[in-house]
C-alpha cells in the first residue's frame, strides 16, 4: 500500500514556519502548520487535535479536513477518513487531493476486504439474527409491561397518547401532561390574558403569523439560494442526546445533505433525524425579520440590544449566545429536554411542518432530574420515578403557531413532519432582567460557559446594557398595547 504521508501536498510546504507551541489557541492556520509538523515527525495521534481545531475554526478549508482525513488513515481509522475526504469535496468540489485521496483510499479499501467478504456475511447474518431475536424479546417485553400498566404502545413501541374528553390534559404512559392554553392574538391584550402577554406563564399563541411574508418563503431553495455560505450547527445524528456535537458547516450544504444524504455525516440508527441550528448573525437576521412580523410582547431584544451601540457588538453577542435562530429538521429529529443556561424566555413559531413540545416549570427542578435523562414521551418509570410528580405542558404546535415559555422552564422537542421550518428568537422582560444580568457578569468576570466575549463587549454590557435594562424594566405595569402587528 502506498505511503500517505505524501498526500499532505501543500501542507507539507508549511513545515518550516510552523509553531513550536503546543496549545490549541492558535488561528486556522497556525493550527494546521503544527498538525502538519507534527504527522511529519510520525506524530499522527498528536497532530488530529491541531487539524481538528483547525477545521473548528475554518469549516470552509477544504485543505484542512483533507489533512485531518489523511491523519485518520494513517491511523487506521479508514471509514472516518473516508468520510473526511467526501467532506473536503463538498466543501470544494475541485480540490485534487481530496479526489486523489479518496479514491487511493476506496481502492485500497476495496482490496483488502476482498478475501473477508464470506466471514463478514456470515457474521452480519448472525449479527443481525442476534439484533433481530433482541428487538423482539424488547418488544414483547415493553407490551407486556404495558399491558400490565394499562397502556398501549405504538408501532414504534412507545406508549399512545390518549387525549381527555375536554382537551385539556393527555395521558401518555404512566404520565398525565396538561395542554398548552391557546391566545388568539386579537386577544393577547385582554385583562385576562395578562400572564401571557407579561411573559409570566407559557402559552401557545395563534393567528399572529397569518400575514407573514415567510409563509410558504423560507424553504431549501430559498435558503440556499439567499445565504448559501452562512455557516450552521449541523446535526445529521439527530439532536436527541446531551453530549451530541455539531458539524459546523455551510448552509448549502446542510439543506442539501438534511433531503438527499451522501453518506459523508453519520446518522443515528437509533432515534433517526436531521436536524439544523441556525445561530443567525445581525446582517442575515435582519434579511429575515422583513419577512415576519412579532407582537409587541416578543419585540423586547430589538430595543433592548440598541445598548450595544455598533453592529459588531451586537453580532458578537447574538452569535455567541445563541440569541436569534432558524431550525430545520426531518421527522423524528428534536432536542433533549433541558432549560437554557441564561435563564432567559423564548418564542418560537412555526413557520412549517409541526413540532410537539414538553413544557415543565422550574418549580418542578425537584423531578426533573439531568438535561437529557429524561425522554417525556418514552419515560422509564422504574429508572426516573419522580418524574411523575412533576406538572408538564404537551403539546403540538402547527405551521402558523407560536410558542412562548418564560425563564427557567424546562423544554423537549420533536418535530412531526419533514421538513420543520420554525424561527426563535430570546426575550429579556421584567421576569428575568435581573437573572440575565447575573449569568452574564458570571461570564464576562468568570467564563462561566466559555462563550469568548471580548472585552469590548463585557464592558458595554456591564456600562451601557445593565443599567439601560434596570431602568427600563423599573415600572413594572405592563404598557398599553395594540394588537396591531408591527
Amino acid at each position: 500500500m502506498r505511503k500517505f504521508t505524501q498526500f499532505f501536498g501543500l501542507g507539507l510546504a508549511l513545515l518550516l514556519c510552523a509553531s513550536a507551541t503546543s496549545a490549541l489557541e492558535l488561528d486556522a492556520m497556525s493550527a494546521n502548520e503544527r498538525g502538519v509538523a507534527l504527522a511529519s515527525k510520525n506524530k499522527v495521534s498528536q497532530s488530529i487535535q491541531y487539524f481538528e481545531h483547525a477545521t473548528n475554526e475554518d469549516p470552509s478549508n477544504a485543505e484542512y479536513i483533507n489533512n485531518l482525513g489523511v491523519s485518520h488513515m494513517r491511523l487506521g481509522h479508514l471509514e472516518e477518513a473516508e468520510r473526511l475526504f467526501k467532506k473536503a469535496l463538498l466543501v470544494d468540489s475541485a480540490f485534487d487531493m481530496a479526489t486523489k485521496n479518496l479514491a487511493d483510499l476506496q481502492a485500497y479499501m476495496s482490496s483488502t476486504s476482498a478475501a473477508s467478504t464470506k466471514t463478514k456475511a456470515r457474521a452480519s447474518s448472525k449479527k443481525a439474527k442476534n439484533e433481530k431475536a433482541a428487538k423482539s424479546k424488547s418488544k414483547n417485553k415493553k407490551k407486556r409491561l404495558a399491558e400490565e400498566e394499562e397502556f398501549e404502545l405504538g408501532e414504534d413501541g412507545k406508549p399512545v397518547a390518549v387525549e381527555s374528553a375536554d382537551g385539556k390534559t393527555v395521558k401518555i404512559g404512566h404520565k398525565l401532561f396538561h395542554r398548552l392554553p391557546r391566545i388568539p392574538y386579537s386577544k393577547l391584550y385582554d385583562p385576562e390574558n395578562a400572564q401571557y402577554a407579561d411573559g409570566r406563564a407559557p402559552f401557545l399563541l395563534t393567528g399572529a403569523m397569518d400575514n407573514w411574508p415567510a409563509n410558504g418563503k423560507w424553504g431549501k431553495d430559498y435558503l440556499i439560494k439567499t445565504f448559501p455560505d452562512s455557516i450552521v450547527d449541523f446535526y445529521p445524528h439527530n439532536m436527541d442526546k446531551v453530549d451530541t456535537h455539531p458539524f459546523l458547516t455551510k448552509m448549502s450544504v446542510a439543506l442539501t445533505e438534511m433531503f438527499d444524504p451522501t453518506g459523508a455525516f453519520p446518522n443515528n440508527p437509533v432515534h433517526p433525524g436531521t436536524y439544523i441550528q441556525w445561530n443567525i448573525n445581525l446582517n442575515d437576521w435582519r434579511k429575515l425579520s422583513s419577512q415576519f412580523y412579532l407582537p409587541y410582547a416578543f419585540q423586547r431584544d430589538e430595543e433592548l440590544l440598541q445598548c450595544l451601540e455598533n453592529d459588531d457588538l451586537i453580532d458578537e453577542y447574538s452569535r455567541r449566545v445563541h440569541w436569534r435562530m432558524m431550525l430545520f429538521a426531518t421527522k423524528g429529529a428534536g432536542m433533549f429536554i433541558h432549560i437554557d443556561v441564561l435563564r432567559t424566555a423564548s418564542w418560537q413559531g412555526q413557520v412549517a411542518g409541526a413540532k410537539k413540545w414538553i413544557i415543565c416549570g422550574p418549580e418542578n427542578k425537584p423531578y426533573m432530574y439531568r438535561a437529557g435523562q429524561i425522554d417525556g414521551w418514552n419515560w422509564n418509570k422504574k429508572q426516573y420515578p419522580l418524574f411523575e410528580h412533576a406538572f408538564c405542558y404537551e403539546d403540538t404546535v402547527r405551521a402558523g403557531e407560536m410558542v412562548f415559555y418564560p425563564k427557567d422552564y424546562w423544554h423537549q422537542t420533536e418535530n412531526l413532519m419533514t421538513p420543520s421550518i420554525s424561527a426563535s428568537s430570546t426575550v429579556i422582560d421584567q421576569n428575568n432582567f435581573e437573572e440575565i444580568i447575573t449569568e452574564l457578569n458570571n461570564e464576562c468576570d468568570f467564563q462561566k460557559f466559555r462563550w469568548g466575549f471580548s472585552k469590548e463587549l463585557c464592558t458595554a454590557l456591564k456600562t451601557q446594557c445593565f443599567p439601560r435594562w434596570r431602568e427600563r424594566f423599573a415600572d413594572k405595569e405592563r404598557p398599553t398595547c395594540s394588537v396591531q402587528q408591527s
